[in-house]
């Protein structure tokens, strides 16, 4: 458990570190569409692990912070989140 949690808070500090940077480089259309995908590769990285987290994990954290649209999003469930770690690489 204590491996998982570390792996994700580092997670969670790279995409903040990344999204800091893209602020000051990117346009901000650019910016804000990289900062949903690795907030939506975060979050399709545990459905990915099984267990607990399931596809209405990530659809629930994506209707609250609009991750992917919904073509983004037809796209990811050709890879199926619950098989593994194919749609996480694709996002």
């Amino acid at each position: 458990f204590f491996e998982m949690y570390s792996l994700s808070k580092q997670a969670a500090g790279l995409i903040q570190d990344v999204a800091g940077l893209a602020t000051t480089q990117l346009p901000a259309e650019a910016t804000q569409r990289l900062v949903r995908y690795m907030n939506a590769a975060h979050v399709i990285g545990y459905v990915g692990l099984g267990g607990p987290y399931s596809t209405p994990f990530f659809d629930h954290f994506n209707l609250e912070y609009n991750l992917l649209n919904a073509s983004e999003k037809n796209r990811v469930d050709e890879f199926k989140m619950t098989s593994g770690s194919a749609a996480f690489k694709e996002v």
